[in-house]
């Protein structure tokens, strides 16, 4: 996910990496991802990738942060 998060903001190059996304898949860069919407996105990823329902539904925002946290860690990146 870091790394996702990386390239879309090498392309976007302004606003919010994980933009909103509206009914007809349209990215708005200048309002954030709802939290629902987000972790809605994650879990259905997870399940596309070939976890159950039940093991996708473990999965949160909080685990992202978790791992984003630890690939900036393992890239040298600052806390600030």
């Amino acid at each position: 996910m870091y790394h996702v998060c990386v390239l879309a903001k090498s392309i976007f190059r302004r606003g919010y990496v994980l933009g909103s996304v509206d009914a007809s898949g349209c990215v708005d860069v200048t309002k954030p991802m709802p939290h629902k919407v987000f972790v809605a996105h994650l879990r259905e990823a997870l399940v596309n990738i070939g976890l159950s329902r039940e093991m996708a539904g473990v999965y949160s925002a909080h685990s992202m942060r978790a791992g984003g946290a630890t690939a900036a860690a393992v890239h040298g990146l600052h806390r600030e």
